[in-house]
């Protein structure tokens, strides 16, 4: 036993504030292997809390005293006692024991050892936030003992975050996220690597393909390389040189020295597949992909017992192939991109007849999506996060990766929640975030919190004056506030971030090159402080306001580029300064929420003589009703047809869900309906529901819907923040009403595309023109009543009146709250 352990070392990184005292650790290792990289880290972090210093030992002369480190095996050796059900955990099962005198940790890997350390680390007080040293947390130690027992693993076996655009080689951005991602536990036993691959096998190949263009799907000229390829899977000799392909590349990873036992079979982007008849006679394109990735996975087994060959599910080949799969290939779907009509859960129940092992590969964040403002990203929704890694899991996901992009304030909470709960799945998320905000604000927590809580579920593309005015507000409050420089630092990114949104809404309300110049200076300033998505702005920001030719990877002699030096801190505040000083809220807009109780319109108001049109509207997208059964009769009903769509992404059926109003979690429908035919109206009854009020949830994935109700139902669409109103113009522009009580002196009108507002006294407001844009709209005199929404398309959101929109004010439902 003691031949395995190295001469004792002493490594003494600092003195600790107890003087010359070291800390006994007992292990069997050497400072170079996995465990000794984690005694390293442990210590490491110790020295910063002031005791840096230890010593190793042999586990022989363990005493009961100090820090015992073993794997599993050397545990049962060393006859120390752990939980007999540490055995039959996995990888990353551990066992942590400790008192006033004395740590154990034993794991069944050099990694689990390197997560125990980390936890440990936790159970002292250490955080690690965000990336950077000023998101991390050290605490004051009065000893390196504290009285804890845990035993625990992962229920993901990896749990990644591929940060889309990279780091633009900036060595400080990837090593703090990497450290920040190794802190936080992240990582995992089962690493994998299922990229698009169709162009490395060609560019591996380069000569032979160049030869061979029927080894190509389509027409290709000899002596040329597509640039996105497509293989022609019925030509044995490309099977061949394919799955010979897979080997070398494993041998490569082997003398690189790259410890990830998988190698990619998955197909170059896009879509488009062979459709010669020996490759249909193959199969559909799933069918395709997957008789390729068998005959890899056959070779890969030969010549490597082990190693795994992993693809996505995903696009055109996301459904189950008819083939049985070899017994190492590993299959991840993708939450999106997804052309099926069956949901990720429902998919990963197929694949999961299919392959032993299955995983998610989750849109988190796309920068081109939300241009990283708040609530514009799943990333940003701890609900969301906790709902759905919770699903994907129970529907048999053992991995995940999520593509998200650097900016780390706006996926601040999001990150560190999903940390913890790709490790616990049932992890308390309330729990989670009082932990963030207390140890990263202290005593300006409240402040912090209240901003940072109304980012999760934001509803507006360009936050709107009123709301930037609060966080500037709050922010500022908090930074005069907070009780350590610190802190301070960690608010001064946040404000980094609040000026982008600025210089973000700047740029919407007026898109000129001056504008444009402003936000990509800044962000090329303050890139490696990646407060925000600052490459990504870079990037794209030019590209999806209409400024074309002018981004980061457009020319190398962008004049923007050129003005690089890093701000500094008395620059930063000027701007944050001027900023709260420039954007001002204007008072007046009152607060309403989505109500349980409800009356009809006409019972609160004489609704007037005027010949409302009464309009069809199409719609996509989550779309909630609220809806008044008068009496149980045979006679209730709803219509609903859909398919308009041109070219729907995906087949799915539209599915309705009713719900009692006071059902706020949605959780218990007392109906559901499925509607699948494409452009013919189905007809669903409801004369199983008693008199009443109910939620109706309407939810489609872009087949476009029309939605008609039986004469005896009143009804009103909801609009919530984090799910405003999508339709569409396939008939033409639709025409809405609202209702604004006496009063209501303003209120804000978002949209994306197109309407125009029509008041009680004829005034009309247009917002036409296709740009996002929110705008406050003051209400006149005598203008208490129904107003009008109509020429409307893209999306839409009402702030500061009831959310609720009729098609008609006779049939139009309010918050019973709203008589008097």
């Amino acid at each position: 036993m003691l031949n395995r352990f190295i001469t004792i070392l002493v490594f003494t990184v600092c003195i600790s504030m107890h003087g010359l005292s070291q800390t006994a650790v007992y292990t069997n290792t050497s400072s170079g292997d996995t465990v000794g990289k984690a005694i390293g880290d442990l210590f490491l972090q110790l020295g910063k809390a002031g005791y840096a210093a230890y010593k190793l030992n042999s586990p022989a002369s363990w005493n009961g005293k100090g820090v015992l480190i073993l794997k599993t095996n050397e545990a049962a050796e060393y006859k120390i006692n752990f939980p007999a059900k540490l055995k039959q955990y996995g990888p990353e099962g551990l066992y942590i024991k400790s008192d006033d005198q004395s740590v154990l940790i034993i794991g069944n890997t050099g990694l689990a050892i390197q997560q125990a350390v980390y936890i440990y680390l936790d159970q002292l007080g250490f955080r690690f936030l965000l990336p950077g040293e000023i998101w991390e947390v050290i605490p004051s130690l009065k000893s390196v003992y504290k009285k804890s027992g845990i035993l625990t693993q992962p229920h993901y076996d990896n749990r990644t975050i591929a940060n889309g655009h990279g780091y633009a080689n900036s060595k400080k951005i990837e090593t703090d996220f990497k450290s920040w991602e190794k802190a936080n536990r992240m990582g995992g036993s089962f690493p994998v690597r299922n990229g698009h691959s169709y162009d490395e096998i060609m560019m591996n190949n380069a000569p032979t393909f160049k030869e061979h263009p029927e080894y190509f799907a389509g027409q290709v000229a000899k002596g040329t390389l597509p640039p996105a390829p497509k293989f022609n899977v019925a030509n044995k000799d490309l099977v061949k040189l394919v799955a010979e392909d897979a080997v070398k590349r494993l041998e490569t990873y082997k003398l690189l020295k790259e410890h990830i036992k998988m190698v990619s079979m998955e197909p170059s982007d896009g879509g488009g597949f062979c459709n010669t008849p020996a490759c249909k006679a193959i199969g559909t394109p799933s069918d395709q992909a997957f008789y390729l990735t068998n005959a890899a996975a056959r070779e890969v087994q030969k010549k490597f017992p082990g190693s795994w060959v992993g693809s996505y599910a995903y696009n055109e080949h996301i459904l189950p192939t008819k083939y049985t799969l070899g017994p190492n290939v590993f299959v991840m779907i993708t939450n999106g991109f997804n052309r099926s009509k069956y949901s990720t859960e429902e998919l990963l129940g197929m694949w999961g007849k299919k392959t032993k092992k299955t995983g998610v590969y989750e849109y988190l964040h796309v920068y081109e999506g939300s241009m990283d403002m708040p609530g514009q990203m799943k990333v940003s929704s701890t609900k969301y996060l906790s709902q759905s890694i919770k699903k994907f899991y129970k529907a048999g996901a053992t991995t995940y990766v999520a593509e998200s992009t650097m900016g780390w304030v706006s996926k601040a909470v999001g990150n560190y929640a999903l940390a913890r709960l790709l490790w616990d799945i049932n992890s308390d998320v309330e729990s989670i975030k009082k932990d963030f905000y207390t140890n990263a604000f202290s005593s300006v927590a409240p402040q912090m919190r209240k901003m940072m809580d109304s980012w999760e579920e934001y509803p507006n593309r360009v936050p709107s004056d009123n709301d930037l005015a609060d966080w500037l507000r709050l922010t500022d409050e908090a930074y005069r506030k907070a009780g350590s420089e610190k802190i301070r630092k960690r608010i001064g990114h946040i404000k980094i971030y609040l000026h982008y949104m600025v210089l973000f809404r700047n740029l919407k309300l007026k898109t000129s090159e001056d504008n444009y110049i402003r936000i990509v200076t800044f962000a090329n300033r303050t890139f490696e402080t990646a407060a925000f998505a600052t490459l990504p702005t870079m990037v794209s920001v030019g590209n999806y306001s209409g400024i074309k030719g002018k981004g980061w990877y457009d020319s190398p002699e962008q004049p923007w580029k050129k003005d690089k030096l890093p701000h500094t801190e008395e620059e930063l505040e000027k701007f944050f300064q001027d900023d709260l000083k420039t954007i001002q809220r204007t008072e007046g807009v009152t607060g309403f929420t989505p109500a349980t109780n409800f009356v009809s319109l006409s019972d609160i108001i004489k609704l007037p003589a005027t010949n409302f049109p009464k309009a069809t509207i199409t719609a996509w997208g989550n779309t909630e009703y609220i809806i008044q059964v008068k009496e149980k009769s045979a006679d209730n009903f709803f219509q609903l047809t859909s398919g308009y769509a041109a070219n729907p992404a995906v087949d799915r059926d539209v599915k309705v869900s009713i719900y009692k109003t006071d059902d706020k979690e949605k959780e218990n429908p007392v109906l559901q309906f499925k509607q699948s035919k494409k452009t013919e109206m189905e007809k669903f009854s409801l004369a199983a529901l008693a008199p009443g009020y109910y939620c109706m949830r309407v939810a489609d994935e872009q087949k476009m819907f029309m939605l008609k109700f039986s004469p005896g139902i009143n009804y009103s669409i909801t609009i919530r923040p984090r799910e405003k109103l999508l339709t569409t113009t396939v008939w033409g522009y639709n025409t809405f009403y609202f209702y604004v009580p006496p009063g209501v002196k303003k209120f804000l009108v978002s949209k994306t595309v197109s309407l125009i507002i029509e008041t009680p006294s004829g005034r009309s407001i247009n917002m036409e023109g296709g740009a996002e844009e929110t705008r406050m709209i003051d209400v006149q005199n005598n203008e208490a009543g129904i107003w009008k929404i109509f020429k409307q398309s893209g999306s839409l959101y009402l702030e500061g009146v009831p959310p609720y929109l009729g098609i008609h004010p006779s049939t139009m439902l309010v918050p019973a709250n709203l008589k008097k």
